[in-house]
């Protein structure tokens, strides 16, 4: 929660899931607004234009709540075990954290929306957009990285390997996400000119992604 807030900035809702450790915390924070004044609380918070962090919990036993983040999470997951799996003895802890950090950065890098296609001066809207207020993309550092650079002694190089990794494995899987496949009881039309599509482009470097 200290990373999160430490990152992000801070926060007026807070919404997760019913794993034990959130409700710790959950009970801990509780536990400890006890024994405040609340009333002399809230006006010292309304005088520095501060908000109270409402926890809220999705209900037990409910999957399908949080279904859009939670899908984000199983396949970030999925490929990172894998990855991970082969390659976990290369990696020390700052080189993890890094990996980490570039994931982050190319997940959040996917766009939202596709209002402004039409303009060739913006870029469509994308999660990093909105939390980072700056509408440019992150670029890759320059250099080929390829598969024996998990050999050698520089390990900037194995952690740009392992995220253009991660990039081709988890492109593929979201773009299958975005198209819808219905079964035959509902009518839907081919796709035609003048649609919105996503090109699919092997050569292009990661946290690209052209419309057309």
């Amino acid at each position: 929660m200290r990373r999160f807030v430490a990152r992000r900035g801070k926060v007026r809702q807070n919404d997760c899931d019913n794993g034990s450790n959130f409700i710790g915390a959950k009970n801990e924070f509780e536990r400890a607004f006890r024994e405040f004044d609340h009333n002399k609380i809230s006006e010292f918070l309304l005088t520095q234009n501060c908000d109270w962090i409402t926890w809220r919990n999705n209900v037990p036993l409910a999957s399908h709540m949080g279904g859009v983040w939670e899908r984000q999470i199983r396949t970030v997951r999925n490929i990172l075990s894998a990855m991970l799996h082969d390659h976990a003895g290369h990696l020390d802890d700052e080189s993890f954290r890094t990996l980490l950090a570039e994931v982050e950065c190319i997940v959040n890098s996917r766009p939202l929306t596709t209002e402004n296609i039409h303009d060739p001066s913006s870029l469509p809207l994308s999660p990093n957009s909105i939390l980072t207020m700056k509408n440019k993309v992150v670029l890759p550092p320059p250099g080929v990285f390829q598969k024996e650079d998990m050999y050698c002694r520089k390990r900037w190089r194995q952690v740009q390997h392992l995220a253009n990794e991660f990039w081709l494995r988890w492109k593929k899987e979201y773009i299958q996400s975005l198209q819808q496949r219905q079964k035959w009881n509902q009518a839907k039309r081919n796709v035609k000119v003048g649609d919105i599509v996503l090109v699919k482009d092997e050569k292009l470097p990661r946290n690209q992604w052209p419309f057309a």
